[in-house]
């Protein structure tokens, strides 16, 4: 079983992929620490992007995104909730 730090870092990957796949760009060109509203991503966009983490998780907050606005944030937030 994986520990925290190689399940977190899963985590974010897992994040960078669906910010990529939301905002059409390339994976490396995301910062895990910057804002992601500096992506272009907005109401819309999370709208998709929560949909598509609760296909996997189940239920997410509707603004998970606006709480936690990274990927670093996401990932934390999810590694401790889900």
């Amino acid at each position: 079983m994986p520990d925290e730090q190689q399940l977190l870092s899963r985590i974010r990957d897992y994040v960078t992929q669906l910010i990529a796949r939301t905002t059409q760009l390339e994976a490396s060109q995301i910062d895990e620490e910057e804002a992601l509203e500096e992506y272009g991503v907005d109401s819309l966009m999370i709208m998709t992007l929560n949909t598509e983490l609760e296909a996997k998780l189940g239920k997410v907050s509707k603004t998970l995104f606006f709480e936690y606005p990274s990927v670093a944030e996401v990932a934390e937030y999810l590694l401790d909730h889900h």
